[in-house]
């Protein structure tokens, strides 16, 4: 049975991702999955059901991963942030098409809908936005004056963003990636660095 339901996931990715969501139908699904109709309908009530699955696969998965950053005391606010970078990117980097397909065709998603997809991406955001508090509460300095939710959310575009070009066989690594973007977030606007280190110009 779950083979089937990732079948009809994949099988929606690929031509969503080609076609657009009206061009796609439930008949092309099916005959891409080698199912009848009754049988897609069996796990989803309606196309746009089978896409807001494929948003929805991920993010709790995403989510726990992130939870586990979070909930870790022995890690200060930076260095939970470091690694929420790396996470976030390598989840960009492993689920970019359905990213760009969200981008692309969340606007085909009924209004009630659309709430659930957005409940799961607060859920994600706050608890980043906890640990921004977190650094500010750690280092004064650290975004001074900025709203923990400004600079999450800035955060996530710029991560978002590499959805856009991000090849897996280009220049950097996602790791890499993930140190470059840190090491922009840890710069403060005044020229500081939100992190603490012995040498100059090296983060924790």
């Amino acid at each position: 049975m779950e083979d089937k339901y990732n079948k009809i996931l994949d099988a929606t990715m690929e031509l969503m991702g080609d076609r657009g969501f009206h061009g796609t139908s439930v008949q092309m699904i099916a005959d891409k999955v080698h199912l009848s109709k009754s049988t897609i309908f069996h796990y989803f009530k309606s196309k746009e059901g089978i896409l807001l699955a494929l948003f929805e696969a991920f993010v709790p998965f995403a989510t726990n991963k992130l939870l586990l950053i979070v909930k870790n005391d022995r890690l200060s606010g930076m260095e939970k942030l470091r690694k929420i970078i790396q996470l976030h990117l390598y989840q960009v980097s492993k689920n970019g098409d359905v990213l760009r397909l969200y981008l692309r065709e969340a606007r085909f998603i009924s209004k009630n809908n659309k709430e659930i997809c957005k409940d799961s991406q607060r859920t994600y955001a706050n608890l980043i936005i906890d640990v921004i508090r977190q650094v500010k509460r750690e280092n004064p300095l650290a975004f001074a004056n900025l709203d923990p939710a400004a600079v999450t959310y800035s955060i996530l575009g710029m991560c978002n963003s590499a959805v856009i070009w991000f090849n897996k066989n280009g220049r950097l690594e996602v790791e890499d990636l993930a140190e470059q973007m840190y090491q922009m977030v840890a710069e403060n606007p005044n020229g500081r660095r939100t992190g603490h280190s012995d040498q100059p110009g090296l983060l924790q």
